[in-house]
């Protein structure tokens, strides 16, 4: 259940009460990695990059490995995240995430 838990339960005690001084977001992280360096009185400093994804070059990657590997008669390309929920899924998400979506100002509108 931890790694599905709202973010708002990691940063918030019982009684709602914000316990961190800070919350990066993935979205800034290199510019909230500097935020943080500078709070602490620490020189700025670049995150490294590790493990990066070939994003770009995925879908190709993906058609080579189809043509020489297939198992299936036709290529299908990465969905994007929005076509895994349907109405009904996207509710539960936005009962589950309620806290979060408005905390950290997501939006789910256009599901």
């Amino acid at each position: 259940y931890r790694h599905i838990m709202p973010q708002y339960d990691f940063i918030h005690d019982r009684d709602g009460k914000l316990i961190v001084d800070f919350v990066g977001r993935f979205e800034n992280l290199q510019e909230d990695f500097q935020t943080v360096l500078q709070k602490l009185s620490i020189p700025p400093a670049l995150l490294p990059r590790m493990n990066v994804s070939l994003s770009k070059n995925m879908e190709i990657i993906k058609k080579i490995k189809y043509l020489l590997f297939r198992k299936t008669k036709t290529y299908t390309a990465q969905k994007h995240w929005k076509d895994y929920y349907d109405r009904d899924t996207a509710e539960i998400i936005r009962k589950i995430y309620s806290q979060d979506i408005k905390k950290f100002k997501y939006s789910l509108s256009s599901l």
